[in-house]
């Protein structure tokens, strides 16, 4: 909680995703349905579900508006890449951020 002599602000910020590359294959037909998806504050946010290509590229072209307050109450942000499946959803990978 911080002191009320601290104005707030608030912001967006915007993630664009563009495309995901050397994904593994993770089906049984050698793709991958890849979403990626998040949980800032309570907020949770996931892109569609992209099939990868051949070459195991999937465009993923897709965007988050994450509504912040500043300063920030935290900074730790964690982005995960799944992959969609009909029974229950498997995790490929992660990446760490820092906001500040």
């Amino acid at each position: 909680m911080m002191p009320a002599s601290i104005r707030k602000e608030y912001k967006q910020l915007k993630i664009r995703f563009i495309k995901a590359e050397k994904l593994p294959k993770m089906d049984v037909l050698g793709t991958i349905d890849a979403y990626i998806h998040t949980v800032y504050l309570k907020k949770k946010l996931k892109t569609k579900a992209v099939t990868a290509t051949k070459t195991q590229e999937t465009f993923i072209e897709q965007e988050f508006w994450l509504p912040i307050q500043w300063p920030l109450a935290s900074d730790r942000f964690v982005l995960k890449i799944y992959d969609e499946d009909k029974v229950a959803d498997e995790i490929v990978g992660s990446m760490n951020f820092s906001l500040k």
